[in-house]
């Protein structure tokens, strides 16, 4: 899941619509969604940077039995979920989710640390709220057919980064060049001041005798 980039303040969440946006903006570091004609395509993304389609029956087991283990989902205080279940479609305005804040204007390591893990808890919370169920999976992706500039706006934002990711590779490739460049320079200044200094030796010598 993407625990950086998305903020619940950017969601209405009694909107089906936003509620598509937040599953589909949760989900884009390991999954892919692509409308195809009015058939949305769902690829999972390796680490070897190739994608590979997978079906919704796929998805669906991976979100509610092993991303519920590998987020610790069950262990969340349970108090904490009951409230949010009482606030329902509302829950934005629930009062445990006042408590999401940005950790970039937190000015200690240790204040962003634990605002990014607060964090974490309550968008982890948010999406079991959502999708806790397979109907409610479906759903958000049925409705991702409506979503076609939103999906476009994010591949093209997710291409520019894979870019400047490549751009900055070959920055970091030029240093190595350019330094050295500038040790072969010194070398070469170290060896032209050598010979001067054997033929300045040899004149002395050239005289005295």
């Amino acid at each position: 899941m993407d625990f950086k980039n998305v903020d619940l303040d950017d969601y209405c969440f009694n909107l089906e619509l936003h509620k598509s946006m937040f599953f589909f903006d949760m989900l884009k570091d390991t999954y892919e969604f692509t409308l195809k004609g009015d058939e949305i395509k769902i690829f999972k993304k390796l680490k070897s940077g190739i994608s590979e389609p997978i079906t919704r029956k796929e998805l669906i087991y991976s979100i509610q039995v092993e991303m519920t283990k590998e987020y610790g989902y069950p262990s969340l205080d349970k108090e904490t979920l009951r409230s949010v279940a009482r606030a329902g479609n509302l829950t934005q305005y629930c009062e445990v989710f006042r408590g999401f804040r940005n950790p970039s204007k937190i000015k200690s390591e240790k204040g962003k640390l634990n605002t990014h893990q607060n964090n974490v808890k309550l968008l982890i919370i948010m999406f079991y709220h959502l999708f806790d169920g397979v109907d409610n999976i479906h759903k958000a992706i049925d409705n991702m057919v409506y979503l076609e500039k939103y999906l476009n706006k994010k591949e093209e934002s997710s291409d520019e980064e894979e870019e400047d990711e490549e751009s900055s590779g070959e920055e970091e490739q030029v240093g190595p060049q350019s330094s050295l460049s500038v040790q072969q320079l010194e070398e070469q200044i170290s060896q032209l001041k050598a010979q001067q200094e054997r033929k300045g030796t040899l004149k002395g010598k050239q005289r005295r005798f």
